[in-house]
């Protein structure tokens, strides 16, 4: 389905899940990603990728910034957040940068994990203020994450990468 396909994946986090499509040779891949922390854990593993694949072009801005004049055959967002109105809003974006025929695949994140993730994030606001730059808060929410993730067995992103995505970004 992937090989020669024209596919944009939205919040790829790390890009571990990435490689594999990468792999299969679309024609074209594009990953937008706002995440520092993830944009560099990417860039990372692409460089160490020693298989052929296709080569992302990698935008390091929000689905709200992102524009495309082309049409994807596949788009990709995993962990959907939220139903509110600015949420179904993009939802709507997304869809439209699909092709007439195309396929667009968006996963939920689970309303059980979505309330521990919001505990977590009130915990954090009392480690480390918003207020604080991004580097700040992840050297000092870390440190309080840190040992609970190191026990999830198959995590498969780095704790500075979840941490900003899970919890430190709005």
């Amino acid at each position: 389905i992937f090989q020669g396909a024209d596919v944009l994946e939205v919040g790829p986090g790390s890009g571990h899940n990435s490689l594999f499509i990468a792999s299969r040779m679309p024609a074209r891949y594009v990953l937008v990603e706002p995440n520092p922390v993830a944009v560099r854990d990417i860039k990372d593993l692409y460089d160490l990728l020693d298989r052929p694949h296709t080569a992302p072009e990698l935008y390091e801005q929000t689905l709200e910034d992102f524009a495309s004049e082309d049409l994807f055959d596949i788009a990709i967002c995993e962990g959907w957040l939220g139903s509110e109105p600015e949420e179904r809003a993009l939802l709507v974006k997304l869809s439209r940068m699909v092709k007439v025929g195309g396929v667009l695949v968006v996963t939920l994140i689970s309303p059980l994990g979505l309330v521990a993730n919001t505990l977590r994030k009130a915990l954090c606001l009392r480690i480390s203020p918003p207020t604080d730059d991004l580097q700040s808060r992840l050297e000092r929410a870390l440190p309080a994450f840190s040992p609970h993730l190191s026990t999830l067995v198959h995590m498969s992103r780095s704790h500075r990468d979840w941490m900003c995505d899970m919890v430190l970004n709005p």
